[in-house]
């Protein structure tokens, strides 16, 4: 992410769009492949000890904080294609640099930064439940915090 995103071309002239396409794609399979595994599971059971459940939570923090990151990027640089920079692909043809309103290729960028600006919101609101849900487990049992630093046995 950060070799398409932070370079000086991408910096002067926008992301282009076939990179942020890959970026979304590969956020998309590696939440597939791993978040179910190293992320806090739908079913958060009690008996975890404090590591294992502020490391699932770092785990799955990370994975939206991604999305909040290249947000934030395209709020900063913008889709080149769209932006009509000299380096887009409808300038290499010498077609206009400035895409339509109507233009096919218009109409996927805006669906893609739709798509983004959707996985950012539900990665800020997925992070600060995250905060709240463990925030509240460890002041719930500051009375006792022995179980949060030790891990529970099987009886």
């Amino acid at each position: 992410m950060s070799k398409n995103l932070w370079i000086p071309t991408t910096d002067s002239d926008g992301v282009p769009v076939e990179a942020l396409r890959v970026i979304i794609q590969q956020l998309h399979e590696w939440r597939e492949q791993y978040l179910p595994r190293v992320g806090v599971p739908t079913d958060f059971a009690a008996e975890w000890d404090f590591v294992s459940a502020v490391s699932a939570c770092a785990s799955d923090a990370t994975f939206h904080i991604m999305w909040i990151i290249l947000f934030n990027a395209l709020d900063d640089r913008g889709i080149r294609e769209s932006l009509g920079s000299p380096n887009s692909a409808s300038s290499a043809v010498g077609t206009s640099t400035a895409l339509g309103s109507g233009s096919g290729l218009q109409q996927k960028i805006e669906e893609l930064k739709t798509k983004v600006l959707d996985e950012a919101l539900h990665g800020a609101m997925r992070i600060a439940g995250l905060v709240r849900s463990r925030s509240s487990s460890i002041t719930s049992s500051m009375s006792n915090p022995i179980p949060y630093f030790t891990r529970r046995r099987a009886c």
